[in-house]
């Protein structure tokens, strides 16, 4: 039985050494099993916590310990917080089996939370036998805080240097029990700080009274830091007051808006922050760079200012104040406006020249009596050359506008009047001449189309190039502006497709592609069938004339066999020369055929522009040919006469 225990542990032990190594494998697992403590007991924890507790607060802990046998060894009570732990105590623990309650069965008193102790704590129990830890049980957490609770009056918040102020308040921990300790007194202003002195705390009251001295004015606060033996403390701010060196002063005007040149007339009071008239005191009155004084009598004063006939318009403001015999003084402001009035009105304009669709830029403005800038909209009235009025309407003061003239704006000198409540400024420009003409097609149409401001006198020469021929039109009537005229081409030339130049004074426009769909009719016979035609008759008048002959020299007449055959080699003569000309002309139409292919795939090549046109434009600048001059060659040559 040894021995296949040991071959279960060592297989790999040599059976020599079998005896041996079974000793030292047993008092191995011996020592194991002594050291392994085994649990014989739990520990639970109940009873209700609170969710913070103050540093100095006594924490209950209640709880059980179940065994299954006897215990004879300690209760350990610990508090463990942020992952450090502080023992309270060791309690003796002797009980049989079964179960003990603390703390009335076994005494553990309360755990007292030092300074130490702070943030998130938790109470644990645990159960110790042979210096071993063989369970433990744990509380619900709880935080730790040194925090504390306080209220605070002031008798005054209003003061001025020289009055007795007292702060008073109640300081408590979070459990609401009064502490007994010491609070630093602060004197804070514009963020910096001053000690002001030491006071007890004792049974959670706090006072503290001082005089206010000259010092700055401005909102002072009280701030206090108390603390007590356990460590618990804060801040707190206790009160507030403004300390004032100032008077009260306040005014008003009589009127608010007024007009260059009126009086102005201002009356006030001068208090003290208490509400009571200031005394023995002068006020002030600052405006536009002067002042005027008068006496402060029971808390009033009054002034009366002449204004300028050139004052600024809009708001004004004039300073106020008073100051009395002890160094209070206090200021105040009242705003008046000035109603502009409008005196001056120019007219700036960017260019005196301009042309049709071109815009002019002018800009109005109304100066009041300050000369400053008048927010107002004027009257603007535009005159053509023959006084015609052309707009009329309004723009604002101090603004730059544009207008834009029409395409057949007359020629010549034009005005432009700007008037505003019996002012009135005027503004010249020319207008320059603009000849021109556009030229639209539409299907075979050309429209002609005079965009100029002029009237369109000069001929415009319209050649077509195609594979019908070349034909020339001239374009010899006069166009007023704005007006159209019209050229159908489908009436002077026949169906197909051209090469469209209009020749103009200083440029040429073309339009490739061009597509006439329902042209003229012309009617021609080809050079080709003219030949082939004339060769079949003379050929038959050849052979005619050839049978003539021969049957003149022939004495015997001929029969009927003789002329059967005389027909038969006329007739096959014949038919060869129908399948050579058949032959010709097949010959001539697979060349046109072949012609008008290449031709159609060089336009697929071409892409126009514009897909939903079958023609493309080209403008271009270049000298205008001589009339009646034209050139046909290769395949639109060829077969311009079909």
């Amino acid at each position: 039985m040894k021995k296949r225990l040991l071959s279960l542990i060592a297989p790999n032990i040599p059976p020599a050494r079998t005896n041996k190594s079974c000793r030292y494998i047993f008092a191995i697992l011996l020592a194991l099993f002594l050291i392994i403590p085994i649990a014989s007991a739990s520990v639970t924890m109940t009873g209700a916590m609170k969710e913070v507790y103050n540093l100095g607060e006594q924490i209950p802990v209640s709880g059980a310990v179940t065994a299954a046998d006897s215990i004879n060894g300690f209760l350990k009570v610990a508090v463990e917080c942020n992952g450090r732990s502080f023992p309270a105590r060791l309690v003796p623990l002797n009980m049989p089996a079964g179960q003990r309650l603390f703390p009335s069965q076994i005494a553990i008193g309360p755990v007292l939370l030092s300074s130490e102790m702070e943030g998130e704590c938790r109470v644990r129990v645990s159960v110790i036998e042979n210096n071993v830890e063989t369970e433990y049980g744990f509380s619900k957490y709880f935080t730790a805080s040194n925090d504390l609770k306080a209220s605070f009056r002031i008798n005054e918040k209003d003061v001025q240097a020289g009055d007795d102020l007292t702060v008073t308040g109640s300081i408590i921990r979070l459990d609401s029990t009064a502490i007994n300790g010491v609070a630093e007194v602060y004197g804070v202003f514009n963020d910096e700080e001053y000690l002001l002195d030491v006071v007890n705390i004792e049974e959670g009251a706090f006072s503290y009274s001082f005089t206010t001295k000259a010092v700055p004015a401005g909102l002072y606060t009280i701030e206090v830091f108390a603390r007590d033996s356990y460590g618990n403390s804060k801040r707190f701010k206790a009160a507030s007051y403004t300390l004032s060196n100032q008077l009260k002063v306040t005014a008003v005007l009589e009127r608010a808006a007024l007009f260059p040149g009126e009086q102005l007339k201002i009356e006030g009071m001068a208090k003290t922050v208490k509400g009571t008239s200031a005394s023995d005191a002068t006020a002030y009155a600052s405006f536009d760079g002067g002042e005027s004084a008068a006496a402060v009598v029971d808390g009033k004063f009054s002034f009366e200012i002449e204004l300028s006939n050139a004052i600024s318009s809009g708001m004004h403001t004039i300073s106020v104040s008073a100051e009395d015999r002890e160094g209070n003084s206090g200021s105040t402001a009242v705003e008046f406006s000035v109603t502009p009035v409008a005196t001056s009105l120019l007219l700036d304009m960017q260019s005196a020249d301009a042309l049709p669709l071109g815009s002019i830029e002018f800009k109005p403005r109304l100066l009041d009596q300050a000369d400053a800038l008048l927010d107002e909209e004027i009257a603007v009235e535009i005159t053509d050359s023959k006084r015609n009025v052309i707009y009329s309407g309004e723009a604002v003061s101090g603004k730059r506008m544009n207008y834009t003239l029409l395409q057949q704006a007359l020629p010549g000198l034009w005005k432009l009047k700007a008037s505003y409540a019996g002012l009135e400024a005027v503004s010249e420009f020319v207008v320059g001449e603009v000849h021109d003409l556009k030229i639209e097609v539409v299907g075979a149409v050309l429209t002609f189309s005079n965009t100029g401001n002029v009237i369109w006198r000069d001929d415009v020469e319209v050649v077509l190039e195609g594979e019908k021929g070349v034909f020339n039109e001239y374009l010899r009537k006069s166009i007023k502006p704005g007006e159209h005229l019209q050229m159908d081409l489908g009436k002077q030339a026949p169906t197909g497709t051209y090469k469209l130049t209009a020749s103009l004074p200083g440029r040429t426009e073309t339009f490739e592609n061009f597509i006439i769909e329902d042209g003229k009719n012309v009617y021609s016979l080809n050079i080709v069938y003219i030949i082939m035609l004339l060769l079949v008759v003379g050929l038959i008048v050849y052979e005619l004339t050839l049978l003539f002959k021969k049957g003149a020299r022939m004495t015997p007449k001929l029969d009927k066999d003789d002329l059967h055959r005389l027909g038969k080699t006329v007739k096959s003569r014949v038919d060869a020369k129908t399948r050579e000309d058949n032959e010709k002309k097949k010959l001539v139409d697979d060349y046109k055929r072949m012609t008008l292919e290449e031709i159609k795939r060089t336009e697929d090549k071409m892409k126009p522009a514009y897909p939903d046109k079958p023609w493309r434009k080209r403008v271009e600048r270049k000298p205008v040919s001589k009339k009646g001059e034209s050139d046909m060659g290769g395949a639109a040559g060829f077969f311009g006469g079909f």
